[in-house]
């Protein structure tokens, strides 16, 4: 019996967990957010949600090949994970996405946060054995904060428009307040 319910535990974290980065996937991102929307709700705690995408990541794979661009992935998610302390959650979304949810957080430091974040990821390269130059990469955040009453799909959205404001520069930050 013991043994069963070890195997469930595992199985339940499998599931949760991306397979390739080690952090919590899509699926364990909705349980976060409803979490995190529950507390707004019942203590008043704001939170914020960043929209992380890797610029120019195809042309990763199309260069070094998909290995690489693994382990890029792999990078990316210890240096975010990194950044992320106490009750600060990462997932990846899914491709080169993820999400940083953000609590007890105001708007501004919550910027300040990603922008450190785009900071960092740009300052730091990676030596890809059998290539002279190492990789560089860049990211684009989108910022929103939590407001109360709302959906994840809404929130989500929000953040999900930022993004796109800062992907139109590239290596760029944007708030919802932003656009």
């Amino acid at each position: 019996m013991d043994k069963l319910r070890e195997d469930l535990k595992n199985a339940h974290k499998l599931a949760k967990t991306d397979s390739l980065t080690g952090i919590p996937n899509r699926h364990s991102l909705d349980e976060m957010i409803a979490e995190h929307i529950e507390l707004a709700k019942t203590k008043a705690e704001t939170f914020c949600m960043l929209v992380i995408d890797l610029d120019h990541f195809k042309n990763v794979n199309d260069k070094y090949g998909h290995l690489v661009g693994d382990t890029t992935l792999r990078y990316i998610a210890k240096l975010l994970d990194a950044e992320t302390k106490g009750h600060d959650r990462i997932a990846r979304y899914g491709g080169e996405e993820f999400i940083i949810l953000l609590n007890k957080i105001t708007y501004d430091n919550a910027l300040r946060f990603a922008e450190n974040i785009r900071n960092s990821i740009a300052r730091k390269s990676l030596h890809i054995r059998g290539h002279k130059d190492p990789l560089h990469m860049t990211v684009s955040i989108g910022v929103a904060m939590y407001q109360i009453g709302e959906t994840q799909d809404q929130l989500f959205q929000r953040a999900d428009k930022a993004l796109y404001a800062a992907k139109a520069k590239r290596n760029t930050v944007r708030g919802e307040h932003q656009l």
